[in-house]
């Protein structure tokens, strides 16, 4: 049994088999589709919110979407992995979701234009975890909600603005 993270809020114990190479590689593929399925979107979570990225992807499975769950304890360290493990842990072309309790620009990076995060845009509050979760909306139902969301947003060609203004390469 292990923990997301060492973190005094409340978090949902995962029983799973992770190898320490991953972990150490700054981030892994925690959780596939439990029927096997290409994943139609990604959840990256660190620390307590992973957890939360699991529920989500609960959710998720019960309207038959396929979701790889991501865990990225340290984003630096996976930064500095080469790019074919950066690929086969955040695929080209499968929209993310970063749930997070910090501010969403850092997230961009890897979730894209075409992702979302849920995350926390003001500055922050006092009270237990629990509460703050639920008061700013980073919840496994708001990981679910943004997931569909980017499933259902069109995808941008990379020359769209092009296209969209008729100038040519």
């Amino acid at each position: 049994m292990i923990h997301p993270s060492r973190s005094p809020q409340d978090v949902l114990a995962l029983n799973l088999t992770i190898r320490m190479g991953d972990i150490r590689r700054g981030g892994y593929v925690l959780s596939e589709s439990a029927d096997g399925r290409a994943a139609q979107v990604v959840l990256i979570g660190t620390g307590s919110e992973t957890s939360l990225s699991v529920q989500a992807q609960k959710i998720l499975a019960s309207e038959g979407i396929a979701v790889r769950v991501v865990s990225m304890p340290s984003t630096s360290v996976l930064g500095w992995q080469a790019p074919i493990w950066q690929d086969a842990v955040l695929p080209h072309g499968c929209r993310a979701v970063a749930i997070e309790a910090t501010h969403p620009d850092f997230w961009r990076k890897y979730v894209g234009r075409q992702g979302a995060v849920v995350g926390l845009s003001t500055y922050g509050e006092s009270a237990p975890a629990k509460d703050l979760y639920a008061y700013f909306g980073i919840t496994a139902q708001a990981g679910a909600l943004a997931a569909r969301q980017v499933m259902l947003s069109p995808v941008k060609a990379p020359d769209a603005l092009a296209a969209a203004t008729g100038a040519t390469a």
